[in-house]
């Protein structure tokens, strides 16, 4: 059964990759009507139904109840719903900048952000094939953001201290962060079924984004949440 997941790895990532150009191009349409807050509220509360069912969908197929939550479960998986909605609320923020393609330049650098937050901070363990593969797929993804860009060579090595560099950049450390502490907090419950820990951390995390940003929102303007009902359905 095992032997048989994992195979669907290649297609899982295809299918990943579209639906996260999908979701980007709607929220990029979304950030110029609403704020960043907002924007970022609806990504995660409008996700959180699909996550639901596909939770129920995974623990019908496995035959598995809901695991008990511990703090060992719990702490990673704040920290990063908490970097998820930093990265996102940067990235949204970052469609408003001018140097819109500059700035997703960087974003994309969380892979090799969260390679050496793991590796230094975390003290996670990565061989030379490993590091050789996400310098060649970084590399790859910005020579491509640059090709598809308008961007000049000499604009792009002068945009290190761009206001969209930075936004960029700091989307990529929010994103990277939130990559590791979901992979901490799924690799807390010592299962090999990666599909049911991951199922199960996914609803977790998006279950807290979905809390703590409609809290903060309600706090400071409680009436956004109507705006974004009506925007997100146009």
């Amino acid at each position: 059964m095992h032997e048989s997941v994992e195979d669907l790895w290649i297609p899982i990532v295809l299918v990943s990759a579209a639906l996260q150009t999908a979701r980007n191009a709607g929220q990029k349409h979304l950030s110029t009507q609403v704020s960043p807050w907002l924007a970022a509220w609806v990504r995660f509360g409008f996700g959180l139904p699909i996550a639901l069912i596909y939770l129920v969908i995974v623990l019908a197929g496995f035959d598995l109840p809901f695991p008990p939550l511990t703090g060992k479960f719990l702490v990673p998986a704040l920290v990063a719903a908490l970097m998820q909605i930093a990265g996102t609320v940067f990235l949204i923020r970052l469609f408003r900048l001018r140097n819109f393609a500059i700035g997703s330049t960087f974003v994309r650098t969380e892979a090799i952000i969260a390679a050496v937050l793991g590796s230094v901070v975390f003290s996670e363990s990565i061989d030379l094939w490993g590091w050789l593969a996400i310098v060649i797929s970084v590399t790859g993804v910005v020579l491509i953001s640059v090709v598809r860009s308008t961007v000049r060579r000499t604009s792009l090595l002068g945009s290190i201290f761009n206001a969209s560099a930075g936004v960029g950049l700091l989307a990529g450390f929010g994103f990277a962060l939130a990559s590791f502490f979901i992979r901490q907090a799924s690799l807390s419950f010592a299962d090999d079924n990666f599909v049911y820990t991951a199922a199960v951390t996914f609803i977790v995390v998006i279950g807290l984004q979905t809390l703590v940003l409609g809290l903060f929102i309600g706090f400071f303007d409680a009436g956004l949440f109507g705006i974004g009902w009506g925007v997100s359905g146009e």
